[in-house]
């Protein structure tokens, strides 16, 4: 560990909390139901939220810190999802 940058151990941090969230099915379960999806939805867009620190490097703190702004971001992402049309297709 000694060798490790602040910012690697940052981002094992977030790592760590990321694999942890990943397999926590009552966690899980309430920001399915309080955003009224999947599970299986609910770790897709866990994936995509990790995605996106990682490509911005952010580093949360705690995981208290992690959960809360997930869950401010799975609002957000639902709401955008539901206002996409339904399909690309041609009407005719």
């Amino acid at each position: 560990i000694a060798n490790q940058t602040k910012r690697e151990i940052e981002i094992e941090i977030n790592k760590e909390i990321f694999n942890e969230l990943l397999v926590s099915e009552s966690w899980l379960e309430v920001n399915a139901k309080n955003n009224r999806i999947t599970i299986e939805s609910t770790k897709t867009y866990l994936r995509k939220f990790n995605n996106q620190l990682i490509a911005q490097m952010d580093r949360k703190n705690n995981k208290t810190e992690y959960t809360s702004h997930f869950a401010r971001w799975l609002t957000v992402e639902v709401e955008k999802e539901k206002l996409k049309p339904k399909s690309n297709k041609p009407l005719f």
